[in-house]
């Protein structure tokens, strides 16, 4: 019985499959298939050629549905995708590269060793300064990855003159495309695409048209209808990733707990992050996060009760305030939003936690005996180090106003 209901079901999805890929399925004006062969530098006679009408025969209701399923796993990054592109000369049909390279899985790696959105091999990721180590891929930073695309495309176009040629040797490589133009004595398209001269790797040729078929079913309005009458990004996030600093070494674990950010989120907008913790040769290091999280997070911290009210003292800087009082650089920004660059002796910076000074509601300040030295207690566990940057006095001056002092301190030791 069960056997013969599992039959039934099968078939019936079978059935589901072949109507969908039986249906007509591309509805997209003319103009607007040129704009986008233009966009790639392809000429618009190419609307005629044969490699172009097969693919837009072989559009099916099956590839739309794979389309928006892709799309929409995009959600978490493309706002940041589509505004760097748009700061550069790149086009946007550059984003539909992106989906065909990843289908926007950040954390995606190839059997060729590639990796990341945009699929950097390591040594040009090398080239392009991101880094990789046992803790962090910045192949698989959403952002930085973006970035150096968006530079090597900007090289490949320079060289090759047509976009389209420049997302060719993105796949395939500079030196391969250079034989292929001179092989086939022209750039192109219809010629370089012919299966029978193979001028280029078949991957390659099969590239360049999923590109195409990805731009022509973001324009196609059975999909724009659907989707409420937007447009591609209509199915995405309008909050960008932005970043959010922390102590180097924390792991997200232990950020969730302090943020109140589940940390699945955290890992789902930071790939690049291999043991899923911050890199521990960093003083500070950030996370990213969609900015709508980042607005309640710095709510959460502005509504703290626990703060207090600290003066600028001579020689201060952002950073020696922020070690002194264990307090990160970032939170001190978010805590007083009109500090600028240059700190001014007597500025009132408003900082979390308690005030150091203050125990009991009793007040227990250095007792000064100059205008210029008081004697210090020493608490427990605390090091010269510790001392210098609580006091902004350097270590070298302390050892001056203490030429006795023992290499090892212990906790009630005056200085």
């Amino acid at each position: 019985m069960l056997n013969r209901i599992l039959y039934i079901v099968l078939l019936l999805q079978l059935c589901i499959v072949y109507s969908f890929a039986k249906q007509p399925t591309l509805d997209i004006p003319k103009a607007e298939e040129i704009a986008i062969l233009k966009s790639l530098d392809i000429d618009p006679s190419f609307l005629e050629d044969y490699h172009y009408i097969k693919l837009k025969t072989n559009i099916n209701a099956l590839k739309k549905l794979y389309f928006i399923r892709t799309l929409k796993r995009g959600n978490l990054f493309m706002p940041n995708l589509q505004e760097l592109l748009g700061r550069s000369n790149i086009p946007n049909t550059f984003l539909y590269m992106a989906m065909v390279e990843s289908k926007f899985l950040a954390d995606s790696k190839s059997h060729k060793h590639a990796a990341g959105l945009w699929q950097f091999m390591p040594a040009t990721a090398k080239k392009y300064n991101l880094t990789k180590n046992k803790h962090i891929d910045e192949r698989l930073d959403p952002i930085k990855s973006t970035k150096a695309a968006i530079e090597y495309l900007q090289y490949l176009h320079k060289r090759f003159k047509k976009w389209y040629l420049a997302a060719m040797a993105y796949n395939c490589g500079e030196s391969r495309l250079y034989r292929a133009l001179k092989k086939a004595q022209t750039d192109n398209l219809s010629v370089l695409l012919d299966d029978d001269e193979d001028y280029i790797p078949k991957e390659t040729r099969n590239y360049v048209q999923r590109i195409l078929v990805a731009a022509l079913l973001a324009h196609d309005k059975n999909i724009i209808k659907k989707n409420n009458g937007n447009h591609l990004f209509g199915f995405c996030s309008s909050k960008k990733l932005v970043k959010l600093f922390f102590r180097g070494g924390e792991s997200l674990n232990s950020i969730s707990v302090r943020i109140g950010v589940p940390v699945k989120k955290l890992k789902d907008c930071n790939p690049q992050l291999i043991k899923n913790k911050l890199p521990p040769n960093k003083k500070m290091f950030y996370v990213y996060l969609p900015e709508d999280i980042v607005a309640k997070v710095k709510e959460r911290i502005k509504n703290t009760n626990e703060t207090f009210i600290y003066n600028v003292k001579p020689n201060d800087t952002l950073f020696l305030i922020s070690k002194r009082f264990n307090i990160k650089m970032q939170a001190i920004k978010m805590l007083n939003p009109q500090l600028k660059k240059v700190l001014k002796i007597g500025q009132p910076l408003t900082l979390l936690g308690k005030d150091p000074f203050i125990k009991d509601n009793n007040i227990t300040k250095p007792k000064i005996i100059t205008n210029q030295t008081f004697i210090y207690t020493l608490e427990k566990n605390q090091s010269l180090y510790d001392i210098s940057l609580k006091f902004n006095n350097k270590i070298q001056l302390l050892h001056k106003l203490n030429p006795h002092l023992p290499k090892h301190l212990k906790e009630g030791m005056k200085i």
